[in-house]
């Protein structure tokens, strides 16, 4: 999703794992917080995340994981300014 693209586009606001509050500092901003539902689903999910992860990169060294995070992060940055 696109930093300035409406919520009413976000896919997982109806499963009220996420919802918006008003930002303190800017009136025409909000910011998009987790539920208790959608923390607590992020509790289940994200460990199994993190060992499916290790398994799959168990092969590579450590400095092989810390050029491939490298690596990612320039793609990442690299993408998001092809959308601008």
């Amino acid at each position: 999703m696109k930093k300035r693209e409406s919520l009413t586009k976000c896919r997982i606001c109806p499963l009220d794992l996420v919802e918006r509050q008003p930002n303190p500092n800017d009136r025409r901003a909000f910011n998009v917080v987790m539920t208790e539902e959608g923390r607590a689903l992020f509790d289940e999910i994200f460990p199994k995340h993190v060992a499916t992860i290790s398994q799959n990169l168990s092969f590579i060294s450590n400095d092989e994981k810390e050029q491939l995070i490298v690596l990612l992060k320039r793609i990442g940055m690299g993408a998001q300014d092809l959308e601008k």
